[in-house]
C-alpha cells in the first residue's frame, strides 16, 4: 500500500512544473499548519498537527526545514532534561542550565 502511494507521489512530482508544485505544497502545508495553530486553543492534537504541516512545507521550502529541525532540537533538550531530572543529576550539571 505505501509503495504504491510513494510511486504515485514520485510520478506526480516528476510531471508537474516546479512553481505549480510549490504553490500546491504551500497551500496544503499552510492549511494544515493553520489548523494545528487553531488546535492550540481548541481541543485537539496540536502537537501532532503542527509538525505534520511543517513536514509538508519542508518538502519544498528551506525555512520550514529549519523550523522543523529547531523543534526537534528543542524536544530533544526537553527530553534530556527530563531524564536527568528523574535521575537527580540535573542540578549537578551546571553548564546545561544556560537555557
Amino acid at each position: 500500500m505505501w509503495r504504491r502511494f510513494v510511486e504515485t507521489v514520485q510520478t506526480w512530482r516528476g510531471g508537474k512544473p516546479r512553481w505549480l508544485r510549490r504553490c500546491i505544497v504551500a497551500i496544503v502545508g499552510m492549511t494544515i499548519l493553520l489548523i494545528g495553530i487553531a488546535l492550540i486553543v481548541l481541543p485537539g492534537p496540536a502537537f501532532l498537527v503542527i509538525p505534520i504541516g511543517l513536514a509538508v512545507l519542508a518538502s519544498e521550502f528551506f525555512w520550514a526545514q529549519r523550523v522543523l529541525l529547531w523543534m526537534q532540537r528543542l524536544i530533544g533538550r526537553a527530553r534530556f532534561k527530563r531524564i536527568l531530572t528523574r535521575c537527580g543529576l540535573w542540578r549537578h550539571v551546571p553548564f546545561l542550565h544556560a537555557d
